[in-house]
């Protein structure tokens, strides 16, 4: 079921900051600018699949920032995937800028610094997948980030044709064949951003960035280890635990939070998931690493304002 949000019914002068709430909201945490704020329109249409979310969004001229403050406050750690349908936009990491035309796409992380700059009115799809959803499927996918595809050969049509036509198909199709379609594009995606990388090799920048990544792929794959801690974590990554604080402490977050977040997160997707209702909430808990149940619940109840069970009972809802 789709959910529309739009600014039609905003007064001019608020809808701006109308916006940036939805999109905030809608995807992670960003800082919005529009040369002129007081003639601004803009809708999205949300689509929530399985485990990831898509979107088709409109909107005229504006400026979206991931910024460290925003990182640090939000915290989440998901991909997203720009389908530039009309108009145009421009991205922007580490200094650099890219323009990205329609019929193309590109890949960004949540977890990093970057910009969405649209000079014109635009239209998009706009794919969010959790992180370990695409790590899984390709590894290092933080080496496809800001590189701009064309949808328009190969295994890369495949993809711009199926993600595009996706929201449409989500209007009508069962639970079961969402969660069918998703997996399709997501394995899709996976050979397409694969292909365009450079064989068996991935350029990082910054060793920093490296690290990071590397360890944060070592907690994804252990997440169900109740063992895991910051000094196996720090060995697997040939660095000193006070230097892997550092590296999470770039991002605004500690290795710890992010540890337990991935957990939580790993835990929600399990209880929504029908297959799984014969698990009991705690099961779930200790099947992701967590060693005492009343810890998991009061961690779930500040991560996401609900408790475990209420939120398993609430997902047959929110996937019809």
């Amino acid at each position: 079921m789709a959910t529309t949000l739009s600014t039609e019914d905003v007064v001019p002068q608020a809808r701006l900051g109308f916006w940036a709430d939805l999109v905030c909201d809608s995807y992670v945490g960003l800082d919005c600018r529009a040369a002129d704020p007081r003639d601004f329109s803009g809708s999205i249409d949300l689509f929530d699949l399985h485990r990831a979310r898509i979107s088709e969004a409109q909107a005229d001229a504006h400026t979206l920032v991931r910024s460290r403050r925003q990182i640090a406050r939000s915290g989440a750690d998901d991909f997203l995937l720009s389908i530039q349908l009309d108009g145009r936009m421009v991205f922007g990491m580490n200094g650099q800028e890219a323009p990205v035309p329609p019929g193309s796409f590109v890949l960004y992380d949540a977890s990093r610094e970057y910009s969405l700059h649209f000079p014109v009115r635009t239209s998009q799809v706009v794919l969010q997948v959790p992180r370990h959803e695409l790590a899984r499927r390709i590894g290092h996918a933080e080496a496809a980030c800001g590189r701009v595809i064309s949808g328009g050969g190969g295994i890369h049509r495949g993809v711009f044709a199926l993600l595009t036509a996706l929201p449409l198909a989500c209007r009508t199709a069962s639970a079961e064949q969402i969660a069918a379609l998703e997996q399709h594009a997501l394995d899709l995606l996976a050979c397409s951003l694969r292909a365009d990388l450079p064989t068996g090799r991935f350029e990082l920048s910054d060793p920093r960035f490296a690290a990071l990544m590397l360890a944060k792929t070592y907690i994804d794959r252990n997440l169900r280890d109740p063992a895991l801690n910051r000094a196996r974590i720090a060995a697997a990554v040939g660095r000193s635990v006070r230097d892997l604080n550092r590296l999470f402490a770039a991002e605004g977050q500690s290795v710890t939070s992010y540890v337990r977040n991935q957990r939580l997160s790993r835990c929600r997707d399990d209880l929504g998931n029908p297959a799984l209702s014969h698990k009991g909430v705690s099961q779930i808990a200790f099947d992701w690493g967590f060693g005492d149940a009343a810890h998991f619940a009061r961690c779930f109840r500040a991560r996401f304002g609900q408790s475990a069970l209420d939120y398993r009972r609430a997902a047959p809802a929110l996937r019809s």
